[in-house]
């Protein structure tokens, strides 16, 4: 039996979507996340997109650029995106010099 290293929810409240990740995240799980990202900032009506990682406890540089293409994406549509992540994330986030992804009381 196979247990999936990551999951991840989608939770809708008016204008908001959250994406809540958890787990080690990587190649394997970057086609669903970026997927999901996607369709919320589709979804009409939302102006806000939050990215829940306080859950997740490894990311590779994938999700990484998952994250940028987030910003990037929910920036073309006018939406407004955070990112609430895990300490471990955050430390990556920042060496890596992608504080600007953070919520300014994250980083």
């Amino acid at each position: 039996m196979h247990v999936p290293l990551w999951q991840h929810t989608i939770d809708r409240l008016d204008d908001t979507s959250t994406v809540m990740l958890s787990g080690e995240l990587d190649l394997s799980a970057d086609r669903d996340i970026r997927e999901a990202i996607t369709n919320e900032l589709q979804r009409p009506g939302l102006t806000r997109l939050h990215i829940d990682m306080s859950a997740v406890t490894f990311i590779d540089s994938t999700v990484l650029g998952t994250l940028v293409y987030a910003y990037n994406a929910a920036h073309d549509v006018g939406r407004h995106l955070t990112v609430s992540p895990s300490e471990r994330v955050r430390r990556i986030v920042e060496i890596t010099g992608l504080s600007y992804l953070l919520n300014p009381a994250d980083r």
